[in-house]
C-alpha cells in the first residue's frame, strides 16, 4: 500500500512538472525526490533534489530535503552543509535548526 502511494506521488509529480514546466517547481521536485528515494531509485532521487535546489528564489525547505537525503545515505558533511544553507536562507527555519543540533551533540 505504501509503495503504491509513492508510485502515485511519482506519477503526479511528473504530471505537474510537464503541465507547468516554466513554474517554480522546487517543492514538486522535493516530493518527487522523496518518492523516488522511497521507491529505491536513489540516483533519480538525487537528480530531483539537485533540480529542486537550482530554482530561484532559494528555499530552506529544499535544502533540508536534500540534507535529509544525504544524511540517510551516510554523508553527514553534505547534510550539515545543506542544513546550514537552509539557515542562510531562513535563519529561524526550525527543521534545519533541529537537524543541526544532532551534529553538535
Amino acid at each position: 500500500e505504501t509503495s503504491k502511494r509513492y508510485e502515485e506521488a511519482i506519477e503526479i509529480s511528473k504530471f505537474i512538472l510537464k503541465l507547468y514546466p516554466n513554474e517554480d517547481n522546487s517543492t514538486v521536485y522535493v516530493v518527487y525526490g522523496n518518492s523516488l528515494d522511497h521507491s529505491n531509485k536513489k540516483d533519480l532521487a538525487l537528480l530531483a533534489f539537485k533540480k529542486a535546489i537550482a530554482y530561484e528564489p532559494k528555499s530552506a525547505m529544499v535544502y533540508v530535503g536534500i540534507g535529509d537525503f544525504y544524511l540517510k545515505y551516510g554523508k553527514p558533511k553534505q547534510a550539515s552543509h545543506s542544513y546550514e544553507l537552509a539557515l542562510q536562507i531562513q535563519r529561524d527555519y526550525f527543521p534545519a535548526n533541529e537537524r543541526l543540533k544532532t551534529f553538535n551533540n
